[in-house]
């Protein structure tokens, strides 16, 4: 009797992209790489750079960064976790940080002035994105965030900056959400 071990060749690993990074999945399961953080540096003037964002240390991908996704990202678990994140007391002052650093008129952030904050945003998280796509991308965001309204308030500018920070962030972590946020705060103030 002879082992079937023997007569089939190993599984050939598999390398994809989920968020990034590369991913070589086996029978074992997969590993990702961590993503490598990069902190304010200083600059032989002694003015400061702003932090990156996670997903810039893998600019080279085949795949733009927006159009991958990762399947652990949406668990029943996974989700719940997201869903928590989305009240947590420092998740909340962070997004709360960057409301109140945008220009608004009477208190609410009117059409022009979502488009003017989110076309910044959405050109810094993809800088090699066409105006035409950045503009119907934003153009449809407004129309799902304002609900019909006419400005967005804090609370409906909270769900759409969560939403924006929950997809472009590797990890499920307060930590994670939180070092985003302060980035884009960072990135929009420099």
């Amino acid at each position: 009797m002879s082992d079937p071990s023997a007569t089939k060749p190993a599984a050939k690993p598999k390398a994809e992209l989920a968020f990034g990074r590369r991913v070589v999945s086996s029978q074992g399961g997969a590993k990702a790489s961590p993503p490598r953080r990069t902190a304010e540096k200083k600059t032989a003037r002694g003015s400061y750079e702003p932090p990156t964002f996670a997903h810039e240390e893998f600019k080279g991908d085949p795949v733009p960064f927006r159009l991958q996704g990762n399947k652990k990202m949406y668990t029943k678990t996974a989700l719940a976790k997201r869903k928590q994140l989305s009240q947590n007391a420092e998740v909340k002052k962070a997004i709360q940080n960057i409301w109140h650093g945008i220009p608004k008129e009477n208190g609410v952030l009117t059409k022009q002035k979502y488009f003017n904050f989110f076309m910044r945003v959405c050109k810094m998280l993809n800088p090699d994105m066409e105006f035409e796509e950045a503009l119907q991308t934003v153009d449809a965001d407004w129309k799902k965030d304002a609900k019909g309204k006419d400005a967005l308030d804090e609370s409906t500018f909270h769900d759409s900056m969560f939403e924006i920070v929950d997809h472009w962030t590797l990890d499920i972590s307060s930590e994670e959400y939180v070092e985003f946020l302060q980035s884009l705060l960072s990135k929009m103030t420099t």
